[in-house]
């Protein structure tokens, strides 16, 4: 059984069958502020699908250079849109946790 009297309890405590009371114990509560620090690393992780690709309207054709030596150069240029689906998503990994204590006491 316990009565509170501003900061001092009685405690009665039951030992083989006897009850005995101790007088005018006292109760404390500590506290201190910590800084607690969970690191962590995140790395990337993506995918691509299958890439389509799709002509836009209708081949260039140019000269490059001037006749040569019985040749030309020329080049063929075509427009073109790329659909490439990308999946992209992050992994996580947890590294080792710590703890300190900070220099002030907490406030209540």
């Amino acid at each position: 059984m316990r009565t509170e009297d501003s900061r001092f309890f009685q405690v009665k405590t039951m030992t083989n069958a006897a009850e005995t009371e101790v007088q005018d114990s006292c109760m404390k509560v500590g506290c201190k502020e910590v800084d607690i620090s969970l690191p962590i690393e995140l790395k990337p992780d993506t995918d691509i699908g299958k890439i389509e690709i799709h002509c836009c309207g209708e081949p260039r054709i140019e000269c490059v250079n001037e006749p040569c030596d019985n040749g030309v150069l020329i080049e063929i240029r075509q427009r073109a849109k790329v659909i490439i689906p990308v999946k992209f998503n992050v992994k996580a990994a947890v590294k080792d946790s710590s703890i300190e204590c900070v220099d002030k006491d907490c406030k209540e």
